[in-house]
């Protein structure tokens, strides 16, 4: 069962990884064939719709210049 935490931080780092994104003026199509996942993906992480894995979100991280701790 997923609780209402583990929902509200998916939306918070989907949130925070769109944020940053636009920041760098990128597309998610663009953030995608950087790091080689899908739009669909990179959308479905933002929504916070799915569970992102430690090295997606490294991956998606190091595209856009920085670490996760600024997540």
């Amino acid at each position: 069962m997923i609780t209402k935490n583990i929902l509200n931080t998916r939306l918070r780092i989907g949130q925070r990884i769109a944020e940053l994104r636009e920041t760098k003026g990128l597309t998610q199509g663009e953030l995608a064939a950087a790091t080689g996942y899908l739009q669909t993906n990179i959308s479905r992480i933002e929504k916070g719709k799915v569970n992102v894995s430690l090295d997606i979100l490294a991956r998606i991280v190091e595209v856009m210049g920085g670490s996760v701790e600024i997540i």
